[in-house]
């Protein structure tokens, strides 16, 4: 990955109440004693707020919270891969299919061809529930659409623009090359529908719009649909599908796996290798 494409550039917590600042402030001072990779934090008024941002409505004041920092997902996503092949991972692209049936030793079929390993771990995202596991976890995991608007400032420097945070799930964050990115929508209930939607992308622009009133001469550039898996407890399953300890699943992050997915497979992996980890993973068992 080339610099640019990760880069600590702040969090901008924006609002017009002073009191949900106040109380987003008080709650990450007392998260910032167990993870001080937030950083630090700073009230902000109008005028400084768009000083960090400056194509914001300038109705919002704001909480500058210095940890936040951007990543490119697709590029960490193929870094990560090839970092993962230098270490000697065999890299398959295909269908796969389980074929050992409960207390049974793994058996796979991948693109036609037949792996007995001693152990599998299922990181199948929203599509979990159509591998057709010999154990099922207790909770299962359904695809959750989200859309998200790529769009281009012409002329403007969003090089170090800060994240935008509004009191919402919405974010906006801002890449080199004058690129703005908005998202995401949260629609339940859609399958594994790719379009793009009128409403989905109403959705997202009106957001757009009300945080960046310029917004409407920005050049759209692409939008782009996934699937965030979403477990029916709205935790992630993390740890061994069956007594054997053959079968291992990864699994139900929602919009955090960027984020959370790199350590979650870390655990995961040293928990593999030893049967256990940094962390107690018991709570996200698959049966729990």
């Amino acid at each position: 990955m080339a610099i640019q494409d990760i880069k600590k550039v702040g969090t901008l917590a924006v609002s017009t109440d002073d009191n949900y600042l106040s109380q987003l402030e008080d709650e990450l001072l007392k998260e910032k004693e167990r993870n001080p990779g937030i950083g630090t934090l700073k009230r902000l008024g109008k005028e400084q707020t768009k000083e960090r941002f400056p194509p914001l409505h300038e109705q919002y004041e704001s909480l500058f919270v210095s940890g936040g920092a951007r990543v490119d997902g697709r590029k960490l996503q193929l870094a990560m891969q090839q970092s993962a092949q230098k270490l000697g991972v065999k890299w398959v692209n295909g269908t796969a299919k389980v074929l050992s049936t409960k207390g049974e030793a793994p058996k796979l079929e991948v693109n036609g061809e037949c792996e007995m390993p001693n152990k599998v771990i299922v990181a199948s995202g929203a599509w979990l529930e159509e591998l057709q596991l010999p154990v099922r976890p207790k909770h299962k995991v359904r695809p959750q659409r989200g859309q998200i608007v790529h769009l281009k400032a012409h002329g403007e420097d969003t090089s170090d623009w800060p994240i935008i945070q509004p009191e919402s799930s919405y974010y906006i964050l801002s890449f080199e090359d004058s690129r703005i990115v908005v998202g995401a929508t949260r629609e339940d209930g859609k399958g594994f529908t790719e379009q793009v939607t009128a409403g989905g992308l109403h959705e997202v622009l009106s957001v757009t719009s009300e945080l960046i009133p310029g917004a409407d001469h920005y050049e759209w550039l692409e939008t782009r649909v996934g699937f965030r898996p979403i477990s029916a407890d709205n935790k992630p399953v993390l740890g061994p599908l069956d007594a054997e300890h053959t079968f291992y699943v990864a699994n139900g992050f929602g919009a955090t796996g960027l984020t959370m997915g790199p350590y979650a497979g870390k655990l995961l992996a040293d928990f593999v290798h030893s049967n256990q980890a940094e962390m107690d993973l018991r709570t996200f068992y698959p049966d729990v």
